[in-house]
Parts: structure tokens; C-alpha cells; sequence
């Protein structure tokens, strides 16, 4: 994805490599929260992100669908009540 030394053209059309790594951080945080593997066709949660939007991360950050959050509100009162169960 990136060479040792970008051009300055590289770095204005490349996201800071901060932004991407925060993206993808959260992508697998997502994961882990919704107990799940699932993907979804849009925004922090898609599988695979394109070039465009990769490209927009630092000005345009994507964020998580509706559905992803209810996934994780469900993943996270799942686990709560395994927790609560077990005590």
C-alpha cells in the first residue's frame, strides 16, 4: 500500500496511516462487541473498503450502519447477561 518514500502526490491522495490504522482498529473492536464475524455492505463494518474510501478516511471517517450499532448493544447485553448468569 505505501512505499518507504511517497511522493508528495502519494501522501495527498493516501489517508495518514494513523486515520487507516484507527479504522481498522474499530472495524475489529466492531467484531468483538457484536460476538459476531458478519460484515456489512457499507461504512466501518464493510469487509473490504475501496479505494475512494480509504482515500476520504481523514476528511470523511466511516462510522458504523444502524444495524452494526444495534449488533453491538445486542453482543454486549448478551455478554452482560452470561456475566450476571455466572455469578
Amino acid at each position: 500500500m505505501w512505499k518507504c518514500s511517497p511522493t508528495d502526490s502519494q501522501l495527498a491522495a493516501e489517508p495518514s496511516r494513523p486515520v487507516l490504522l484507527g479504522h481498522v482498529l474499530a472495524h475489529e473492536i466492531g467484531h468483538i462487541l457484536q460476538g459476531t464475524d458478519r460484515h456489512s455492505e457499507t461504512g466501518l463494518m464493510k469487509a473490504r473498503w475501496d479505494s475512494r474510501e480509504i482515500m476520504a478516511m481523514d476528511w470523511k471517517p466511516l462510522s458504523f450502519t444502524a444495524d452494526d450499532v444495534v449488533l453491538i448493544r445486542i453482543g454486549m447485553a448478551t455478554r452482560e447477561a452470561h456475566l450476571l448468569a455466572s455469578r
